[in-house]
């Protein structure tokens, strides 16, 4: 079976997106969508945002109401907001915001399958890398966490300059050194 980690992203063939489509406008339609609409946008390549024709600002503004909820320690408030944008989006910050609150409420298979969404889109980014690290230490897999943390140290050597995560991540590099964590161990803050 795939793994979280190392699932791959769907694709259809172009039988299976007419089917799609078809299914897609119905239930866009039942909603008051014009359905069609919005699936032709998006097989065209267009985001949701805009196949939805969403207006100047919309986004940002999810955005920031899903920052201010995480902030505060509100992940339960900011995982729902950080899910639409993805939907909406499908920017790397998105799907790093929505991994979070995932590790916090401790869907760390889910959380995996976030940040990894965020490194397909952003590959040299090294907060993605990091934070796989600390949900592979939850999860007890130290291999994975250790790779994850090689990602990290890699995409800060490319980054170069002072990150605002270096105490962090020295913080698990000594975990991961010392054999600290385990499926139940809490290597998140």
């Amino acid at each position: 079976m795939t793994s979280p980690r190392t699932q791959p992203p769907v694709s259809f063939d172009l039988a299976d997106q007419e089917e799609i489509g078809a299914l897609f406008a119905e239930a866009m339609t039942a909603a008051g969508l014009d359905g069609a609409r919005i699936f032709a946008a998006l097989a065209a390549g267009k985001s949701m945002s805009e196949a939805l024709a969403l207006p100047d600002g919309a986004v940002d503004f999810i955005y920031s109401r899903a920052h201010q909820w995480f902030a505060i320690g509100r992940a339960d408030r900011a995982e729902p907001l950080f899910r639409t944008l993805c939907l909406l989006t499908g920017q790397a910050d998105h799907f790093v915001g929505y991994g979070l609150c995932l590790a916090q409420r401790k869907a760390l298979d889910a959380a995996a399958s976030a940040l990894n969404c965020a490194l397909r889109l952003r590959p040299g980014w090294a907060l993605p890398h990091l934070r796989l690290a600390e949900v592979a230490l939850r999860q007890g897999d130290r291999d994975e966490a250790r790779r994850a943390f090689a990602g990290y140290e890699a995409a800060r050597l490319a980054d170069g300059g002072a990150d605002p995560l270096d105490a962090e991540a020295a913080r698990l590099k000594r975990l991961l050194e010392f054999g600290v964590g385990s499926a139940g161990g809490e290597a998140w803050p």
